[in-house]
């Protein structure tokens, strides 16, 4: 008897430790999991980008081959769950990760900025932004380069918003993985997990999770340093700027509520914005 979903699904916009999980996910007796699986792995051409309906028919029929001896999971292959996923028809499960929006954004647009190869001052992505606004406008070109960086993180910041309101109205809150909580105590993510999972494997994450945890080198453990109000105010005025605009675009109110109930509060920075 099978007595667990076939196919688990983890929907993440990104910065919220998905290579950590898959790499947790994947030293399980029971279970096979892919990171960021976006095109079809049997074709020849990775160009295409990799529908939801098809990622979890897939994944179920590779349960299927298995003849049902592991569950096939994938981690960050998108962003927010589809209308037009059956998971119900390919006995699968879904799973949405959450993360403070200032902290997530933070992450992801200095990822960004300094993949792009350009030098930082002092180490701080937001001065070197500041410095680099300052300076392209001087140049030919230059409002087309300061012009990309400010629409990234624009784009950023609204898939970001609406990827967690995409997932929060989708999901159940037993459904939802608190990316601050994963990292408290073992017990949090083992509870979230145990139910979606085989009996061996759930008995062998509880040891990988307090292994993992415990080590000095698990960075995920550390605290931030500074405080989403901190980060905010860190943020060059267009970045504040665009940041409120894409908040608008989906919805302050609800993005607050939803925000409110994870446990995050994102109402002291806006007010601090509107004060000055």
């Amino acid at each position: 008897m099978i007595d667990r979903p076939s196919v688990l699904v983890i929907y993440s916009a990104g910065a919220t430790a998905t290579k950590w999980l898959t790499e947790v996910l994947n030293q399980l007796p029971d279970v096979v999991c892919f990171h960021a699986l976006r095109s079809n792995l049997f074709t020849e051409s990775r160009a295409e980008d990799l529908a939801q309906d098809a990622l979890v028919s897939g994944l179920y029929r590779m349960a299927e081959c298995s003849l049902f001896s592991k569950t096939f999971a994938a981690v960050h292959s998108h962003s927010f769950i589809s209308d037009d996923t059956n998971f119900e028809e390919y006995r699968g499960q879904k799973l949405a990760m959450f993360r403070h929006p200032l902290y997530r954004i933070h992450s992801l647009f200095t990822h960004h900025f300094e993949v792009s190869g350009r030098q930082l001052t002092n180490g701080n992505v937001y001065k070197s932004l500041e410095n680099l606004i300052l300076n392209e406008k001087r140049v030919k070109d230059g409002y087309k380069k300061q012009e990309d960086i400010l629409m990234n993180f624009f784009r950023t910041s609204v898939n970001t918003l609406r990827s967690d309101m995409l997932n929060y109205v989708k999901t159940k809150e037993s459904e939802r993985l608190v990316f601050e909580r994963m990292f408290d105590s073992p017990d949090y993510l083992h509870q979230r997990l145990t139910p979606y999972l085989p009996t061996e494997s759930s008995i062998a994450l509880k040891d990988q999770l307090n292994r993992r945890l415990k080590a000095p080198t698990n960075q995920h453990s550390r605290k931030n340093y500074k405080s989403p109000d901190e980060i905010f105010n860190d943020w060059p005025g267009p970045l504040k700027t665009f940041f409120l605009t894409a908040l608008n675009d989906v919805g302050v109110e609800h993005c607050t509520m939803m925000y409110r109930s994870l446990g995050y509060d994102i109402s002291s920075p806006l007010q601090q914005y509107f004060a000055a």
